[in-house]
């Protein structure tokens, strides 16, 4: 199993697929969509979700097997078992989340928040032009006051950072 390092999900090292060309124009009754794609770069089908749901529309019924059998494979940060929407929703947080921290601007910091069931979301901060960690915990502290938020992180430009534990 590899662990993606931005949901924490865990995913088998065979048959591997990977979400590409993320777009939020709402279409067809999804808000977004994105690309599903194999290791070799088969395109799978699209990813497609709303406020509600995620769903997948496969190339072929090939595909929908490969993909249901990726998803049975899958597990969260804690090793338990994932349904396949849920697979895929982790697939496109960890394709947006990885072009969030490759793509930092100045002034912003990207901030991961995690609950007790694992990572959350990942926002990016405005900070100072010479970011301290003070300042970029303040930014996040309402987001603390409206989750069940019990860290924080930062990414360092290398791997996630502690920036905050919640006191037990």
């Amino acid at each position: 199993m590899i662990t993606l390092p931005h949901t924490g999900m865990q995913i088998p090292t065979a048959n591997r697929v990977h979400v590409t060309g993320f777009d939020e124009v709402p279409a067809g009754g999804a808000d977004w969509s994105a690309t599903l794609h194999a290791r070799d770069g088969a395109v799978l089908g699209a990813v497609c979700g709303d406020e509600n749901r995620v769903w997948f529309l496969p190339v072929g019924d090939a595909a929908a097997r490969r993909v249901a059998a990726f998803a049975a494979g899958c597990r969260d940060h804690a090793g338990h078992r994932l349904t396949t929407p849920e697979v895929l929703a982790a697939l496109v947080d960890e394709h947006e989340y990885a072009d969030l921290v490759r793509a930092p601007r100045e002034g912003w910091r990207a901030v991961r928040l995690l609950s007790r069931r694992g990572p959350a979301w990942v926002v990016p901060v405005e900070t100072t032009p010479a970011p301290d960690r003070t300042r970029t915990l303040d930014a996040v502290t309402d987001l603390l006051n409206d989750t069940d938020t019990v860290r924080v992180q930062v990414w360092d430009g290398a791997e996630w950072a502690p920036l905050y534990q919640r006191p037990a």
